[in-house]
């Protein structure tokens, strides 16, 4: 690290009150950043998150909290325009060559030069800070983040007085090596440390010996860890199964006791903006917690309820595993060539700008192709069976064996690259076709191609779609309304308006994968979606009004939704390979509309999270001879799984509910249905922790988990009672109109209350 101004050997006269010497006030607790430039790089709260530590075998770099504690210690300065750099091997400053990856950016706007010479990369940072007196900044690379051909520098710099701003400096390692740096990826840490406290303390070498107390604790913990090592050498102990010690990450001591002062995350706050035009901060929640409530949220119910990175971690592993697709193809070939078109395909993608590339594989249909075609290529290079998306994949394509099918299955990736040039109105020409079948969604755009059959797809220039189709060349507007040979026509689907974000109701997206449950929506009409549209508007309201949370989830996370007719009680669907779609039943009546779109969001959420950790010691799948247990929610027996994901939801939608029946002018009508919701819920989930605390073997992440869900019907049903909703309500449902009428027994054919319900539901659906 190197100030831009010279070395600024000896400052000014300072005192514990103007440590700058020029009259400005200091305000203890505040890292202040003066932006300098027009555009500066985002700073952003440091984040656990590192690809490689996921990579690793059984996530085992993920388990070091020291490892997890150090990613997250300060904050980070964002690369905004994505770039290479390469060293020749000379002294000179102009021996490092920089290269912008986005070819509309302007070279001479670059952040990042060859400065100083003698092989240093240099980037601006942007800011000027200023820190309490005696609080410094260390200034280094992103801790964690090796990159290859190139090493970061670190300095320590005196924010508290300093008037110069600093530059972020790398050293290459290897000469004529091209090093890139995504757009929004961290170039450069910051990390607050108190300058004086290192002069304070004295260091000294003594015998362990000397300590007979803490002698004995080390050699307690030494000794079990010897045994553990031991252990594990026997497959089939409690020491491989469990597969590392947790004492350390849980804060445990030798003896068992708890640690008061550990911690497993930092939780210091963003920067907060107070430029002009800047958009204002969400507000921080006022609340009283004990440090023991604090670290039990920080552990597992913010985890599971607030921590947004599991739906980046997902996206950036599936991009982990779409260039690791790439490699293994350039270096086998298992194809014989046939290959090319995706891998000319990929290269492309993988130099668009962040902006474009972050817009198509946030469309569900990316992590779908990605995880098919990691499954074929498997099956193609390594002989083994075709997994269940893959036979999917088989199924709806009919290809002529696994070659064929990982042929065609690549081709298709060139949708995505498609759909970027639509939605930022780029040309893209291809020397090879494009089939794509009808009807079918450009990705992440509200374009719709409708008709039946398939088309040739040459690419699009001037906003124009360019191919075959049924023997006849078309050059058709990308607009609505605009027709093609064979009946191709070009519309855009409707959307629903989240905050600033916008839900399409686009059925097509889902067409084509094989999913036996999307069918009914695609055989809705127009006409019909519009109606959907109204109904899911209203619902979204709701949603906005009594559950914000999840308000924010449905518009960053969810992409689109495939409405349908009613069509039975278990009618709605998420995907865990479509992260972001649903399908949804519609039904007139905008409450239970909302119920259900909660419903699926926090079901796409649990699968986020069962990505990144598995809870269950079963695994993903629903295996045909895994356990099956009573389900509350349906008549017949389901997996742990099922029932874990239904706790899961049942509690968010009960949250719902209890604002709801808790809020002002609510129509009588609603008020009734929605305590009739809060008592069968409580109930079911009361019946669902029973039957997994029976059945359910956990990991101990989903012993952990829950642990929380356990805690958190617990505190649903203890509100539902304060709330004054009655005991045993008339059990209610709603039919395909949107009316609210009372069950009835299928036995007896006799108006039912919710405990009657509950009661009668069990015994039809388990005999007893």
């Amino acid at each position: 690290m190197k100030l831009t101004d010279a070395d600024a050997a000896s400052p000014p006269g300072r005192d514990d009150h103007d440590p700058s010497g020029a009259g400005e006030p200091v305000r203890p607790g505040l890292i202040t950043a003066y932006a300098i430039a027009e555009h500066p790089p985002t700073l952003r709260r440091a984040s656990r998150q590192r690809a490689w530590m996921e990579a690793t075998p059984e996530r085992f770099a993920d388990r070091c909290l020291p490892l997890v504690i150090g990613n997250q210690a300060g904050w980070d300065v964002l690369n905004p325009t994505a770039l290479r750099a390469r060293w020749n091997g000379g002294p000179r400053p102009g021996d490092v060559v920089v290269e912008p990856l986005d070819a509309s950016a302007d070279p001479a706007a670059a952040m990042a030069v060859g400065h100083f010479g003698a092989a240093i990369l240099t980037f601006s940072i942007g800011y000027l800070f200023r820190t309490p007196p005696g609080v410094g900044l260390f200034v280094c690379g992103p801790p964690n983040s090796p990159k290859d051909g190139i090493y970061p520098l670190s300095g320590l710099v005196e924010t508290d007085w300093s008037h110069a701003t600093f530059t972020m400096n790398y050293r290459f390692t290897r000469r004529a090596h091209w090093v890139e740096f995504a757009a929004g990826e961290p170039i450069c840490r910051i990390i607050p440390v108190d300058r004086h406290l290192l002069e304070g303390l004295a260091g000294e070498i003594r015998l362990l010996s000397d300590e007979p107390a803490l002698a004995a604790r080390f050699r307690q913990w030494s000794d079990g860890r010897a045994a553990f090592n031991k252990g594990l050498l026997n497959p089939f102990s409690e020491q491989s199964r469990q597969g590392w010690q947790r004492e350390y990450f849980q804060g445990v001591g030798p003896s068992g006791e708890r640690i008061a002062q550990h911690q497993t995350q930092l939780r210091h706050r963003e920067f907060t903006d107070h430029r002009p035009g800047a958009q204002p901060s969400s507000p921080a929640r006022a609340e009283r917690v004990t440090p023991l409530q604090r670290r039990r949220r920080e552990s597992a119910a913010q985890y599971l309820w607030e921590e947004t990175d599991i739906y980046d971690q997902r996206r950036i592993k599936s991009a982990t595993v779409l260039a690791g697709i790439a490699r293994v193809l350039q270096a086998r070939r298992p194809l014989g060539g046939s290959e090319s078109r995706f891998l000319d395909s990929f290269e492309r993608v993988r130099r668009l700008p962040a902006e474009e590339f972050t817009r198509i594989w946030r469309e569900p249909r990316a992590y779908h192709w990605t995880r098919v075609a990691f499954q074929l290529l498997d099956a193609v290079c390594n002989g083994t069976a075709p997994a269940a998306l893959a036979r999917d994949s088989l199924r709806a394509q009919a290809a002529d064996g696994l070659p064929q099918a990982l042929t065609r299955h690549l081709d298709a990736f060139r949708w995505f690259e498609f759909g970027a040039a639509a939605a930022f109105g780029r040309d893209l020409v291809w020397t090879a076709a494009l089939t794509v079948q009808l009807p079918g969604a450009i990705p992440g755009t509200r374009w719709t191609l409708d008709g039946t059959g398939s088309i040739d797809l040459e690419g699009l220039a001037d906003r124009r779609l360019r191919g075959h189709a049924a023997g006849q060349a078309f050059d058709v507007p990308l607009a609505p309304g605009a027709i093609g040979p064979a009946g191709m026509a070009v519309r855009e689907c409707r959307v629903c308006k989240v905050g600033e974000a916008q839900l399409r109701l686009q059925p097509e997206a889902l067409a084509g994968l094989g999913l036996a449950e999307a069918a009914p929506a695609l055989a809705m009409s127009r006409h019909w979606l519009h109606r959907a549209a109204v109904v899911i508007d209203q619902a979204i309201g709701h949603i906005a009004a009594h559950d914000p949370w999840t308000f924010r989830l449905l518009a960053e996370e969810i992409q689109v939704i495939a409405p349908k007719g009613p069509a039975g009680e278990y009618s709605n669907t998420t995907f865990s390979a479509l992260p972001g779609a649903m399908v949804l039943s519609l039904i007139p009546h905008p409450l239970e509309m909302a119920d259900r779109i909660i419903h699926e969001v926090h079901h796409d959420r649990l699968f986020a999270i069962e990505d990144a950790h598995l809870l269950l010691e079963d695994g993903l799948e629903d295996r045909p001879d895994a356990e099956r247990c009573y389900s509350p929610w349906r008549q017949d027996p389901r997996p742990a799984r099922g029932l874990l994901h239904g706790l899961y939801v049942f509690i968010a939608v009960g949250r719902f509910w209890l604002r709801v029946f808790g809020a002002e002018g609510i129509a009588p009508a609603d008020h009734a249905y929605a305590a009739e919701r809060l008592r069968r819920f409580s109930g079911q989930l009361r019946a669902a922790l029973a039957e997994l605390e029976a059945h359910a073997r956990f990991t101990p992440f989903g012993q952990g988990v829950f642990g929380q869900l356990r805690e958190d019907v617990e505190t649903l049903s203890a509100s539902i009672d304060a709330a004054g909703v009655p005991a045993d309500p008339p059990a209610l449902e709603i039919d395909e109109t949107g009316a609210v009428t009372q069950q009835a027994s299928a036995v007896t054919g006799t108006p039912l209350t919710v405990n009657e319900a509950l009661r009668e539901h069990r015994r039809l659906a388990t005999g007893m």
